[in-house]
């Protein structure tokens, strides 16, 4: 075997290498994993929240716990628990995000039938009446509160949408599939069979499989897949292809204003968003900028300062752009400088600075590529992943090519763009009561925006 092949493969084989095939409309994305005890199904539907009519936003996911509500062979609650006990090693579930809904679980091998058999019925033949819509709206109208406090919170989340996006539609301004409390409470069972009927078919629906599988398990998927309607694809929704400068590019706020509980450190965090370019490795120069930038401000602000506990750098890709964010949990007295010493670490990469680091960073995240022990479970999530936000399963062989690939400069390059060069940059700051914002807002305006 060539060196180069030893990398990337784990007992002999690529376990990302999935086969796909269509059938009946359908995608179906399948992988045999030698060492699995079981089988991983995933249903995902091309429809989401933002598929959600205007003034019903929720309507998604709010099918998507419907469908755990009752089938003409599983007629209650109860008995679709007992079901997922008997069949699915009490794994059902689903989500629902911005673009798509997913039913999922893992099974036995030989429990795979029965298990494919209950899924179809929920997802075909869901009761879907007034009483159990009623129950479950009291349930989700919980589960926003959950998310969004109170009412000086959802406030809070609706004016910084709107200063980030302000020229998306309402509709688009969301944080959350679940919708709003408000717009959940004028969600109607028609709403509900009117999505359940149009979007959950075969047009929309990508099935990954993977695991302890066999020809004789895609044979019986594919009998099933049959009994899922054939419809329409659901409607691409327009989304502005850019996003200009937002009203606010300094955000500070005490998080009373926010619907907070007090807190005694401040957040700081600075974000901004450029159009993806079309680099085959832009997943990996991501992941490597963020663990260069998590690297220096690690030593920086927690240990030559003691100012923070702890830091975070985040990058990704969405379909048309690429985005970051460096943020601290710090104490309010160190703002000013915490502030001076990111953007300082950014001007020093653009100059050339912390090659070496690059260089040390890049070899660890290979080396822990190459030490990673891949479960089943683990190459299931790689492979949603990979389906919902990039349309591919990215193979093990070509994420370790792209990451060999990646140089300092493609890390400047999105350093630049995202921290310096960007239009949607924004310093956000979160402070506790009776802190002097104004003096944060003079120092950041005199300091960044001349």
């Amino acid at each position: 075997m060539k060196k180069n092949q030893k990398e990337y493969l784990i007992n002999g084989i690529d376990p990302y290498d999935f086969k796909r095939e269509t059938y009946l409309g359908v995608n179906i994305y399948s992988r045999s994993v030698p060492w699995a005890s079981c089988i991983y199904v995933r249903f995902l539907f091309n429809c989401g929240a933002l598929n959600d009519p205007a003034g019903k936003e929720g309507v998604t996911h709010f099918m998507e716990h419907m469908l755990f509500t009752g089938t003409p062979i599983y007629p209650t609650k109860f008995d679709i628990d007992q079901f997922s006990k008997l069949y699915t090693l009490d794994s059902l579930n689903a989500f629902t995000s911005f673009q798509h809904m997913c039913l999922n679980y893992r099974c036995l091998s030989y429990h795979f039938e029965e298990s494919i058999k209950g899924s179809i019925e929920m997802l075909t033949k869901s009761f879907l009446n007034d009483e159990s819509v009623e129950k479950e709206k009291k349930i989700i109208t919980q589960e926003a509160w959950g998310v969004y406090k109170n009412t000086n919170r959802i406030k809070y989340i609706k004016s910084e949408q709107k200063n980030i996006f302000k020229d998306f539609p309402d509709r688009l301004r969301i944080s959350s599939s679940l919708g709003w409390p408000n717009t959940i409470s004028k969600i109607e069972r028609r709403d509900i069979v009117h999505m359940y009927q149009t979007n959950l078919v075969r047009e929309n629906l990508t099935v990954i499989i993977n695991g302890q599988i066999s020809p004789k398990h895609k044979k019986v998927l594919k009998e099933y897949l049959s009994k899922i309607p054939s419809g329409q694809k659901a409607k691409e929704v327009y989304i502005p292809k850019s996003i200009s400068t937002p009203k606010n590019r300094i955000w500070i706020h005490t998080y009373e204003e926010m619907g907070l509980t007090p807190s005694n450190q401040a957040y700081i965090g600075i974000s901004g968003a450029i159009p993806k370019h079309n680099f085959a490795h832009n997943k990996e120069i991501g992941a490597l900028t963020r663990a260069l930038l998590y690297e220096i401000l690690f030593q920086e602000l927690r240990h030559k300062n003691s100012w923070c506990y702890g830091v975070k750098a985040s990058f990704g890709v969405t379909e048309d752009y690429a985005f970051g964010e460096l943020s601290s949990n710090i104490d309010p007295a160190y703002i000013h400088e915490a502030l001076e010493i990111i953007e300082r670490i950014i001007s020093n990469i653009l100059k050339g600075e912390y090659q070496k680091e690059f260089e040390q960073e890049k070899s660890l995240y290979i080396d822990r590529k190459k030490a990673a022990e891949v479960t089943t479970e683990d190459i299931t999530h790689t492979a949603v992943h990979g389906i919902r936000y990039h349309n591919q399963i990215q193979k093990r062989k070509d994420s370790f090519k792209n990451i060999q690939s990646v140089a300092f400069s493609d890390i400047q390059f999105l350093v630049k763009g995202v921290f310096v060069d960007s239009k949607t940059k924004i310093f956000e700051i979160h402070v506790p009561n009776g802190y002097n914002k104004e003096n944060t807002q003079k120092f950041l305006k005199n300091t960044y925006f001349k």
